[in-house]
């Protein structure tokens, strides 16, 4: 090796590589929780980009949304959210693959693309999904040697010997709604007509004592039967219809599926228009 090439390897060597933060998930819909962690990763200067990640088909997930759909909601919430020159961006890799792709598995495959050879890769995850990390596919290869950047979700306790082994820890004080719950949500308003904590893990998480009431203002309960007599009347133990089905879903339209402001409306839009989750063509 002549004296060119050394140089050149010990300047290759000591470049500092671009960090990209990985956020992959079934996105089914991408809520601003996602979005939040995706640009606190760049604002608290963890990484330098974030690539958000729809995952393919799944076999160990059940989900009825195509990927298409699921995609084309990402880029709707990445591109309400931020201007193009902002470092969040949304890749199609693992769609374009049709299955999902494993996370150590796809850490791997950008790794081994060469125009990736500038970056160092960073897997953004919830705390919430830390007690289960080691049993993903090739969990322990995952939390041995791939970076990972922690938010930590209220209510989930962080034990040390669930952390992989390269980590950073993010506190960050926003309130996340799951994929899980929007749906949740949707499914409310369709069966009964009205919205409450529809996750029980979730509820359980909210750490209020028993004895504490709930709904102290009977104010806040006129409101509530109000609402509830816009879809039923109560009769003994019976439940019965008072509203045409097109006349309820006009309701739910007006009351934005009872997800506005954790989805943009842009979302909202997509899926009212293509019978998602609810409404149906």
């Amino acid at each position: 090796m002549n004296s060119n090439q050394t140089l050149d390897t010990l300047k290759m060597e000591t470049q500092k590589k671009k960090k990209i933060g990985i956020l992959g998930g079934t996105f089914d819909p991408p809520t601003i929780c996602h979005i939040q962690m995706a640009a606190e990763a760049v604002n608290l200067r963890y990484v330098e980009e974030v690539w958000v990640i729809p995952c393919g088909t799944r076999t160990d997930k059940l989900f009825g949304t195509p990927g298409e759909h699921r995609l084309a909601m990402t880029h709707l919430l990445v591109n309400d959210f931020f201007p193009k020159e902002f470092p969040i961006k949304v890749n199609d890799i693992e769609i374009r693959n049709g299955r999902t792709i494993p996370t150590y598995d796809l850490i791997q495959k950008l790794k081994e693309d060469p125009e990736n050879e500038k970056y160092d890769f960073y897997f953004i995850l919830g705390s919430d999904l830390l007690e289960g990390l080691r049993k993903w596919e090739n969990g322990l290869k995952l939390m041995e040697e791939v970076n990972f950047i922690i938010f930590i979700r209220i209510g989930f306790f962080v034990r040390k010997e669930n952390l992989p082994k390269k980590y950073i820890i993010v506190f960050t004080s926003f309130i996340g709604s799951s994929s899980t719950e929007i749906r949740n949500r949707i499914a409310a308003l369709r069966n009964q007509g009205t919205l409450e904590v529809t996750n029980p893990e979730l509820k359980r998480r909210m750490s209020i004592d028993e004895e504490v009431d709930e709904k102290p203002n009977p104010e806040i309960s006129e409101i509530k039967q109000v609402r509830e007599q816009k879809l039923r009347t109560i009769d003994g133990n019976k439940q019965q219809e008072v509203m045409s089905p097109e006349d309820r879903n006009k309701y739910l339209e007006d009351e934005y599926l009872g997800i506005y402001g954790i989805v943009p409306s842009s979302i909202i839009k997509y899926i009212k228009d293509h019978g998602l989750y609810l409404f149906k063509k």
